[in-house]
């Protein structure tokens, strides 16, 4: 019976050009992990489902593709394990497994992911996460450092319209309650500040709107919310320093948000330290990270064109170790989301091109001269040559070229009796058909010369 080949929703193939090219993408991130000095950690695609469980918000947990038992003492459609959606709640679960660990701890991770996402540009169902971590570390340095590593990645990626946004958790908290949202609805507005950028001002006011509302809250909460200092909190613009200073404005009776304020102030001062240029850094009053666990400053970035959403996006989150732990753990973090970087770098038509990781294909003379190709075939991989031999013998020459041509091959080794006689051989560059005869001793050389290895 013939089956129909088709892929799950939101699964992708990739082509070998495809991968060879997310290769050099994910290499350039990661020289820039290694460069601020992070080290590499990898976790199991499985965790236990109480360890995922409400760590990273309702809406991660409902898309989490969870695993049914098997073996015995399994209930049907009962689930004990689950694939991760994230890297941050298995750091976390490591770090508590891990008290030897030194802080503070730097840590890059560069694995696959798996959600029950609605597929769409930029969101797949599996997926690849780019994280930096530090844990242990208090200080605001640390949160700077990561925005910092975020700025080099992007630029290392050839982006240069972009800016990252900057804003606190405890200053959202704060500026909702000086505008006086009760506490129990401050999810709510946030839920709807947080669209701000896609249906504009006059949109969330609509949102907000007495019948979005649960009961028994006044009825004038609209009305009041329309005029109240809220909409001129996130009306707020200019530079960096005039934002800041119409915010301490707006929440002068609040301890909590001009603590805040004076951290944002701080990081911003540091990446000025950090030679970071200020138009790429925005102080934003409507930044909401969605994530549960984020208790300080937390960052975005964002690509001017095409509007895709945020490429990057972090925080501090020193309440989620301590779940695991049962003390608290101070950590900052951010994810590159690799899948949105590629997506917005296609469209920008600036993809890496590489066609092949095979440097040389040894042609295959004739079936007598096939154990000589073999030889010399093992002698470049050897010397480090990534070396393709044909493995057809009885193939004419001119087909043998033709198939490393199609396949991007730079390079041809051509050796026929007359060559082996002589300890020569061939080398044939298939993209400008130039031809040279090197000595067999200097083959490596040579190639090496041309290819600058």
């Amino acid at each position: 019976m013939t089956v129909e080949p088709h892929l799950p929703k939101g699964m992708r193939d990739f082509s070998p050009a495809e991968v060879l090219a997310r290769k050099a993408v994910m290499n350039t991130i990661e020289e820039e992990f290694i460069r601020f000095g992070f080290l590499p950690l990898s976790t199991p695609a499985l965790e236990r489902i109480e360890v995922l469980a409400g760590k990273s918000g309702e809406e991660t947990d409902r898309l989490t593709f969870k695993v049914l038992k098997r073996g015995e003492g399994g209930k049907a459609a009962e689930a004990d394990l689950a694939l991760r959606p994230d890297l941050t709640v298995p750091l976390a679960r490591y770090i508590a497994m891990h008290p030897e660990t030194t802080f503070p701890f730097k840590r890059y991770q560069m694995e696959k992911a798996w959600r029950a996402e609605r597929p769409q540009r930029g969101r797949y169902r599996e997926f690849v996460q780019c994280d930096a971590d530090i844990v242990g570390c208090h200080s605001l340095y640390a949160d700077a450092e990561i925005i910092a590593l975020t700025h080099r990645i992007l630029l290392a990626l050839g982006f240069d319209g972009f800016h990252i946004r900057i804003n606190h958790r405890e200053l959202i908290n704060a500026s909702f309650l000086a505008c006086g949202i009760p506490t129990d609805l401050i999810p709510m507005v946030a839920v709807a500040v947080d669209k701000i950028d896609k249906i504009g001002l006059e949109g969330v006011k609509n949102e907000l709107q007495d019948e979005n509302f649960p009961t028994g809250h006044p009825k004038k909460l609209y009305n009041y919310l329309k005029t109240a200092e809220l909409f001129d909190f996130l009306a707020i613009d200019g530079d960096n320093k005039q934002r800041i200073k119409t915010a301490q404005k707006l929440l002068k009776d609040s301890d909590v948000g001009l603590h805040a304020l004076k951290d944002i102030a701080q990081i911003l001062e540091i990446l000025a330290e950090m030679e970071i240029a200020e138009e790429r850094l925005l102080y934003d009053p409507y930044l909401i990270r969605g994530m549960d666990y984020y208790t300080g400053p937390v960052f975005e970035s964002f690509v001017d064109e095409p509007r895709i959403g945020s490429l990057t996006g972090g925080g501090r989150y020193d309440g989620l170790i301590g779940i695991f732990k049962g003390e608290p753990v101070p950590a900052t973090g951010t994810t590159i989301g690799f899948e949105r970087v590629v997506d917005v770098l296609a469209e920008l038509g600036r993809m890496p091109q590489p066609k092949t990781c095979i440097h040389v294909l040894v042609t295959v003379f004739n079936a007598e001269m096939a154990k000589h190709s073999v030889e010399l075939t093992n002698l470049l991989r050897q010397h480090g040559v990534a070396c393709e031999l044909y493995l057809e013998p009885g193939e004419k020459l001119a087909k043998q070229l033709r198939y490393a041509d199609e396949r991007k091959i730079p390079l041809a080794v051509i050796m026929g009796p007359d060559e082996l006689a002589a300890g020569r051989v061939q080398l044939k560059c298939l993209a400008s058909r130039e031809q040279h005869d090197v000595a067999r001793a200097d083959l490596y050389w040579k190639i090496a010369e041309i290819l600058n290895l």
